[in-house]
């Protein structure tokens, strides 16, 4: 990767982290994309305990808490 290329995509994290940080809540895909997996893959870990689960606003309506969300991230960087 070049110099310019690992500039521009370490801009675009930045910019993504303090949109996402302005949001207290986020829906299924805002917090896959925040992580970096599927919703599929989302939804698995919440089920293996590993994300704590969303709120259920009606039957599709889910929202994850951005705190969780950070903090699992957190705890997969450090490992």
């Amino acid at each position: 990767m070049g110099r310019a290329m690992f500039w521009a995509l370490a801009q675009f994290v930045k910019e993504a982290v303090k949109f996402f940080k302005r949001k207290r809540y986020l829906s299924t895909d805002e917090a896959s994309a925040m992580l970096g997996i599927s919703p599929r893959t989302l939804r698995r870990r919440v089920q293996e305990g590993a994300i704590p689960p969303p709120r259920h606003y009606g039957h599709w309506e889910v929202s994850y808490k951005y705190e969780d969300i950070e903090n699992y991230l957190t705890r997969i960087h450090e490992n």
